[in-house]
């Protein structure tokens, strides 16, 4: 698939997240992520999908934060990692 109808296919998944004020809906969002989904090509789980967002996407972890209304208390790593990273 070339990089263009890659571009496209993001673009029509992510559609399907905006709301009829033209916004992505933060609910939408916040459940793609917290279930570790990429909201805009629908790739995953993985274990950390905001790298996967800025990688890809190039929309970084605070802009997608502000853009699903996720606090910085909430953590979007899965439980198992979020254990290992916080014995660091």
């Amino acid at each position: 698939m070339t990089e263009e109808a890659n571009k496209a296919r993001d673009v029509e998944r992510a559609n399907v997240l905006i709301n009829n004020e033209g916004q992505f809906d933060p609910a939408e969002l916040r459940e793609a992520l917290e279930n570790r989904i990429c909201p805009f090509c629908g790739a995953g789980p993985f274990q950390i999908v905001l790298r996967h967002i800025s990688s890809m996407h190039g929309i970084f972890r605070r802009e997608m934060r502000e853009m699903a209304e996720i606090t910085w208390k909430k953590s979007l790593l899965p439980d198992d990692l979020y254990q290992r990273k916080s014995i660091w």
